[in-house]
């Protein structure tokens, strides 16, 4: 991993290497599986992803969002087809119990700044209906699956460890996941993250640096803020470089107050950004092909049930 303005660096990496992913989930508030998932079928839902996001989705970024990708690009639930993530959260949890809660982004393209996934931004105490930060175990986690490799330029998930205990943002050093398509990135919704943030980002590898060389790339567009047309000016020759980037979040939680209640609110606001009066719920096959998976969904739980009736 690559560290940016991190003070604690060794301390992080020993976290990571010595404790469990529940450990370092409560300390750090991540933590990542390398090589967990099937890189051909990443391959192929890349391809499914890019036709997909130019049919459907949310421009926004300067690039393509599906909310509510279950239902909407039910092509991802293969993700679950070779059983490693049930055996990642079978392991985490500690039992069979948990469930996707429907909730899933489907990113094409789209460029990122810092954030929280726990919804304070928009008020109302977010999605948990308070500030939760003094909770050590809420129950609900994000996972993150690449569907490309980010390890030569900054373009994939960079986090600030700890900030999951903290309403700030901006609350420490900067450590970059350089990730590798089928790593399985896991964090906390309260964890401060951002996507790729420049329209040409900065070189980690020295392979990234030759290319920046090999295609006369000016210095004045590597990782700065850009404006409309410079900005997507950089993007096309970005792109046309590395390829367009396309990552699926999905959110998975066993049953809890705080896991519960995060998640209504969580798909209530997926909802409202879709505007099209979809159901909060899967359609029956895709239900099916995820219980023939074994992957238990917010569908059959009483408490999403009394909500969305």
């Amino acid at each position: 991993m690559k560290l940016k303005k991190l003070s604690d660096d060794k301390t992080i990496l020993e976290i990571l290497e010595s404790q469990s992913p529940k450990e370092c989930m409560e300390e750090l508030g991540f933590y990542v599986w390398r090589q967990a998932l099937n890189v051909e079928v990443l391959s192929e839902l890349k391809k499914l992803a890019l036709v997909h996001s130019e049919l459907s989705g949310i421009r926004k970024h300067d690039g393509v969002r599906q909310p509510h990708a279950f239902r909407k690009a039910p092509f991802i639930i293969k993700l679950f087809e070779d059983g490693k993530i049930k055996e990642l959260m079978n392991s985490f949890y500690g039992h069979e119990d948990w469930f996707i809660t429907n909730h899933a982004d489907l990113h094409t393209g789209a460029l990122g700044n810092w954030h929280k996934d726990d919804g304070m931004s928009y008020g109302n105490g977010g999605y948990f209906e308070e500030p939760a930060y003094h909770v050590d175990n809420p129950g609900v986690f994000k996972i993150a699956a690449y569907f490309q490799d980010h390890n030569k330029f900054y373009d994939g998930l960079t986090i600030i460890p700890r900030s999951h205990r903290t309403k700030k943002i901006m609350a420490g050093g900067q450590l970059y996941i350089d990730s590798q398509k089928g790593d399985v990135l896991f964090f906390d919704p309260r964890l401060s993250h951002t996507g790729q943030r420049y329209a040409f980002p900065d070189a980690i590898s020295s392979s990234a640096e030759d290319i920046i060389k090999t295609n006369k790339i000016p210095s004045d567009i590597l990782g700065k803020d850009l404006k409309t047309p410079d900005r997507l000016d950089a993007i096309e020759k970005f792109q046309n470089i590395n390829g367009v980037r396309s990552t699926v979040f999905f959110t998975v939680a066993e049953n809890g107050h705080y896991s519960e209640v995060f998640a209504i609110n969580n798909m209530k606001r997926q909802l409202q950004e879709l505007e099209d009066g979809c159901s909060p719920y899967l359609c029956a096959t895709q239900l099916e092909q995820l219980s023939s998976m074994g992957i238990k969904t917010i569908d059959n739980e009483d408490f999403f049930k009394k909500t969305f009736s």
